[in-house]
């Protein structure tokens, strides 16, 4: 074989490998939860009805390879800011706390189900215990829904079966 026609074999190889590894790269990226997520819709779903916030308040989902933390208004009125900046009266601390949800931890992931297992949690039952979320990922949005959530001690929150709040998430980086 020439010269030519080996280098011309050679550079279809890497042709070849270089598409391969691209595909690849998108594959990854198409199913990969790392990153960082905003809140871009919020569905409540009750017995007593439902609706939906397509421009919800502040909502952040961050993922790594094992860990992850959430923080999010759930609210469509948002958070109401102290009377006398960092000198909140007893009412604007119930406010403050019933106006936002937050947990950081590590998270396991099948197919359709992503379960977090808190370490820190706004609601300290939760801390050692867990979530399932069944999900579903379409390259940069995310949608989840939250479907049991069970304490530390093993009991489950009382909201489940009863409330359904599907968010809908974009990936921001």
């Amino acid at each position: 074989m020439n010269y030519s026609a080996r280098m011309g074999g050679l550079a279809l190889v890497a042709i070849f490998l270089a598409g391969t590894l691209a595909a690849s790269d998108e594959r990854a990226d198409m199913g990969s939860l790392v990153g960082a997520w905003r809140v871009d819709e919020i569905t409540l779903q009750s017995p007593k009805g439902s609706g939906m916030n397509p421009d919800p308040q502040p909502g952040l989902f961050i993922f790594t390879d094992d860990h992850y933390s959430i923080a999010w208004i759930p609210r469509p009125d948002g958070r109401a800011a102290f009377a006398t900046p960092w000198t909140p009266t007893p009412t604007e601390i119930e406010s403050a706390y019933a106006t936002v949800l937050f947990n950081a931890g590590t998270y396991e992931l099948t197919d359709t189900t992503l379960t977090t297992r808190p370490v820190i949690s706004k609601v300290p039952d939760l801390s050692g215990g867990h979530a399932i979320y069944e999900y579903r990922l379409e390259r940069d949005t995310l949608w989840l829904t939250m479907v049991d959530e069970y304490a530390a001690d093993g009991s489950q929150a009382p909201w489940v079966g009863n409330v359904s709040f599907p968010l809908k998430l974009t990936r921001i980086e």
